[in-house]
C-alpha cells in the first residue's frame, strides 16, 4: 500500500513595496494650505511665475516693436513719393516765364526788335523811327537792338567821351513813349547802367555841349 502524502503547505506571497505617491497640483495646494497658511491667489501667482507668465508678458511689447517700426517706415515712404509727386506735377503743369530781354529795364507794353548791325548813322536812326512809329498815347514800347553800349554809340557817331563810354554798363535800354499828339509822334529815351559813377558824373558833363545834336 501506498503511503500517504504530506500536503505542502501554500507559499505566502511576497511582500509588497509600497507605492509612491504621484504628486498633483491639487495635492500641493492642499500641502501649502496646511503648511504655509498660504491663500489659492498667491500660489497661483507663483505657479504663473514659475512657468513662464512673465516672460510672456514681457514678450509681448517686443514682438510689436517690428510691426510699429515697419508702419513709421511704410509712413515715411509714402510721404516722401507724395511729395516727389507732387513736385513732379507741379513742375510739369507750371506755366513758364516769359522770358524778358536782359535789356528790359521798365515794364513795357509793346516791344520791337531792330537789326542795327553794319548801318550807318542815318540808316540807325531811321530805323529806330520805324520801329517807334504807331505807339500809342501813354504806351512805352522797348526798342531791342542787338549791341551793346559802345558800338551803338560809336554807330552814332556820337562825341562822348571814353571816359564815359568805358563808365556805362554794355547792356542799355532803348524806348519810346506814345505822345498822342500826331505832330509830336513819340518820344524817344535811352537808359544806361553805370559801372563807375565818379567816371561818368564827368564824363557826362564833358558830353553836355554835344549831347542834343549827337542824339538829337
Amino acid at each position: 500500500m501506498d503511503e500517504p502524502r504530506a500536503e505542502t503547505p501554500p507559499k505566502e506571497p511576497a511582500p509588497q513595496a509600497p507605492l509612491k505617491q504621484i504628486r498633483t497640483f491639487q495635492g500641493d495646494v492642499a500641502e501649502a494650505l496646511s503648511r504655509q497658511n498660504e491663500s489659492l491667489y498667491s500660489i497661483q501667482a507663483k505657479e504663473h511665475m514659475r512657468g513662464g507668465g512673465a516672460a510672456s508678458g514681457e514678450a509681448a511689447p517686443r514682438s510689436a516693436l517690428p510691426l510699429f517700426a515697419g508702419s513709421l517706415l511704410l509712413i515715411a515712404v509714402t510721404a516722401f513719393g507724395g511729395y516727389l509727386a507732387y513736385g513732379e506735377f507741379e513742375r510739369k503743369t507750371a506755366v513758364p516765364a516769359p522770358l524778358a530781354p536782359e535789356s528790359l529795364f521798365l515794364s513795357a507794353e509793346s516791344s520791337r526788335e531792330v537789326d542795327v548791325s553794319g548801318l550807318a548813322r542815318e540808316d540807325l536812326a531811321q530805323a529806330v523811327t520805324d520801329a517807334a512809329s504807331g505807339t500809342k498815347e501813354g504806351e512805352l514800347r522797348h526798342i531791342v537792338v542787338n549791341a551793346t553800349t559802345s558800338p551803338f554809340l560809336a554807330a552814332l557817331e556820337t562825341e562822348a567821351p571814353g571816359s564815359l563810354v568805358r563808365a556805362l554798363e554794355p547792356v542799355f535800354m532803348l524806348g519810346t513813349i506814345g505822345l498822342g499828339d500826331q505832330s509830336l509822334g513819340s518820344s524817344r529815351f535811352l537808359i544806361f547802367k553805370l559801372a563807375s559813377f565818379p567816371n561818368a558824373v564827368g564824363g557826362m558833363l564833358a558830353w553836355e555841349e554835344s549831347l542834343a545834336s549827337d542824339l538829337g
